[in-house]
């Protein structure tokens, strides 16, 4: 290892280490004690930043180390107000009963510190939930909130566009980013594709969780994605559609259709599908960006003729071997399995994987249900399952109830059924994928309740004889 193997360095390191942390923390609760709304729309910036990883294997998650610093600037932002009791919607309601219902799937966990962990986790998620839905409460907040996502998305997309390079270049080793392919100290998970790998010291550095998986990649890209198609929406409506927009939908559709994720896929169709409901002018765009097919045909040839051969190895994988559809058939049936024995609190939140492999296929360790809806119900029984699915109802049910009765062309309308039709799409994904616990998922989950509680009280201000009461 070298001069970074020395105890002396080391220590030095992690001082540093340490004391940049704090220094961040310190810079972020001053941020968040003046604009409070701020740390929900940086934390939802920072979710898909899943996990990274640093010497040994060591993991951290920006998410919850940004929380310390999020509880400090609000509480001394709102010191004044902490001792008020505060006022429960059913948005809050909902969190709330999802954080009991994983609080009793720990009492009767089949590893209950597996079980303890995740709750912990989503426990700081659901926090940030409820205060979304309270901090991003007018149209600047909410404004800001999206600029937040924009950039965040524009960097997660951008990452990706070049991890997803590398298969065309023909290197085995997806990320073009590693400047050392083997580190003794780190388990081979933290060197496979989607790392930012080090030599020696400090020694990777594993952007996010996200790119380990293209299919809760391509999941993050359908809320992109149907965020984007509204923003062109609104331009074909004004008859003004800049170049930027149709470049950047042509660039977010190759990297969506790139992903080869098949849950990812029926997620976004199932999303434009629902914009098309609601009035898109699809024919106008396919007409006016017909090249876009041109350019998707080319890569995918590109994607099959390359020695890595991307379309042949993701047919043959739909076909043969743990990933196959038959083999996802299996696991379903293990949920169920699991749901018929342990039917009111099922066998833990987190616990899936375990108890497959304990029970079902010792040499197959890291197993999903693969069907997120199937997860959650293995894993927390029908209490937990349907206390789940019901929050997911009532994002639906919140978004369609205010965006109702707005007109086609009203921007707010078309925010709210661009959000709308993500949630649609992320539900589908679900079906096919193990998705219900990404942090992104649950943030954006808070951010179309706070859209649609925003838009509404506009709404509400702007009816006649409402200004003068």
């Amino acid at each position: 290892m070298g001069i970074l193997a020395s105890p002396l360095i080391k220590t030095v390191l992690l001082l540093a280490g340490g004391l940049a942390y704090l220094a961040i923390l310190a810079f972020c609760t001053r941020w968040f004690a003046r604009r409070p709304a701020d740390a929900m729309s940086l934390m939802m910036a920072v979710a898909p930043l899943e996990v990274i990883s640093i010497y040994k294997g060591i993991t951290l998650k920006p998410f919850l180390l940004l929380f310390p610093a999020v509880v400090a600037g609000i509480a001394w932002h709102y010191r004044d107000r902490l001792l008020r009791p505060p006022e429960w919607t059913s948005w809050d309601w909902c969190i709330l009963s999802c954080m009991g219902a994983m609080g009793l799937s720990c009492l009767f966990a089949y590893s209950p510190m597996q079980a303890v962990r995740m709750t912990v986790q989503l426990g700081i998620v659901f926090a940030v939930c409820m205060g979304t839905t309270r901090l991003i409460s007018d149209r600047e907040q909410l404004e800001r909130y999206l600029k937040f996502f924009t950039w965040s998305a524009v960097a997660v997309c951008g990452y990706a566009f070049w991890q997803a390079a590398g298969y065309f270049l023909g290197i085995p080793s997806q990320p073009l980013l590693a400047l050392a392919r083997l580190n003794p100290t780190l388990p081979r998970m933290l060197v496979e594709p989607g790392a930012i790998v080090f030599s020696q010291g400090m020694s990777v550095v594993r952007v996010s969780g996200t790119f380990f998986d293209w299919n809760i990649f391509s999941a993050y890209l359908v809320i992109v994605l149907s965020l984007f198609l509204v923003y062109a929406w609104r331009g074909l409506l004004q008859g003004n559609l800049p170049g930027r927009v149709s470049w950047g939908l042509i660039v977010l559709m190759a990297t969506w259709l790139l992903t080869f994720s098949r849950s990812g896929w029926l997620g976004g169709v199932t999303a434009a599908a629902v914009l098309v409901g609601f009035g898109f002018p699809i024919r106008r765009l396919a007409r006016k960006y017909l090249v876009f097919v041109g350019i998707v045909a080319v890569i995918c040839i590109i994607a099959q003729i390359n020695p890595i051969g991307m379309v042949a190895r993701r047919v043959n994988q739909s076909l043969t071997g743990e990933r196959s559809v038959m083999e996802h058939a299996y696991y379903g049936l293990a949920a169920l399995e699991m749901l018929r024995n342990h039917p009111l609190t099922g066998v833990g939140i987190h616990n899936f994987s375990t108890v497959y492999q304990a029970r079902f296929n010792p040499n197959l360790p890291g197993a999903t249900a693969h069907s997120g809806f199937l997860s959650i119900f293995a894993e927390m029984g029908l209490i937990g399952g349907v206390i789940f699915v019901f929050t997911y109802l009532v994002v639906l049910h919140r978004l369609w109830a205010v965006q109702r009765g707005l007109a086609i062309h009203d921007p707010d309308g078309l925010l709210l059924r661009g959000i709308l039709a993500a949630t649609v799409g992320l539900g589908v994904c679900n079906l096919f994928y193990h998705f219900w616990t990404q942090l992104f998922l649950w943030c954006f989950f808070a951010f179309a309740v706070a859209a649609a509680n925003v838009v509404e009280g506009s709404t509400r201000r702007t009816l006649p004889g409402e200004a003068d009461k």
